[in-house]
């Protein structure tokens, strides 16, 4: 059996649970995990589907305003680029 917790740091951790780049109310962003991200995947209009991302990130205490499932970030012109340490999915084999 493997077990997979949710051990470890940012892009590092090792975890099969879902990360998104979080952007807080101060503008700061970071990788999260999300916890419980039981059933997410089943959802799938994706507005609903961050919705329910926010809303249980929040439920874990995170002050989010807005979250990037897909792997940018904004450069200092608030432009997006890509982040090529980003995996859309926590799936690998």
């Amino acid at each position: 059996a493997v077990l997979l917790s949710s051990d470890g740091e940012g892009w590092c951790a090792n975890s099969a649970n879902k990360r998104v780049m979080v952007t807080d109310s101060g503008g700061k962003q970071s990788v999260v995990e999300i916890k419980n991200d039981l059933g997410l995947d089943l959802i799938e209009e994706p507005k609903e589907r961050e919705a329910e991302m926010i809303k249980r990130l929040k439920k874990q205490g995170v002050d989010v305003v807005k979250i990037d499932t897909g792997g940018s970030t904004d450069d200092e012109s608030g432009k997006k680029k890509a982040n090529p340490n980003f995996a859309k999915s926590n799936v690998f084999g």
